[in-house]
């Protein structure tokens, strides 16, 4: 494919602004770490000292990946506040 030269003087002026636009985020230091781990049989998730795990039910098990791993961010969640 051949661009013209006003669309590679477009990609010209993207690919600079990707490359000054970069920015490290830092919020500070950590104070809490959470961490999860699903598949589709089971949990675990640990918030500081806590640590906690299972296994799904069988519907739970039916579930996409991604709502697995934030059911057991809630689920830590739950365990450790309440």
């Amino acid at each position: 494919m051949k661009l013209s030269d006003v669309a590679l003087e477009d990609v010209q002026w993207w690919l600079n602004m990707a490359i000054l636009s970069k920015r490290h985020i830092n919020h500070g230091p950590v104070d809490l770490e959470l961490a999860t781990d699903a598949s589709k049989e089971g949990w675990g998730a640990s918030l500081g000292d806590s640590v906690t795990g299972g296994r799904w039910s069988l519907s739970e098990s039916t579930l996409h990946i991604n709502v697995l791993e934030l059911k057991a961010a809630c689920t830590l969640r739950f365990t450790v506040i309440v």
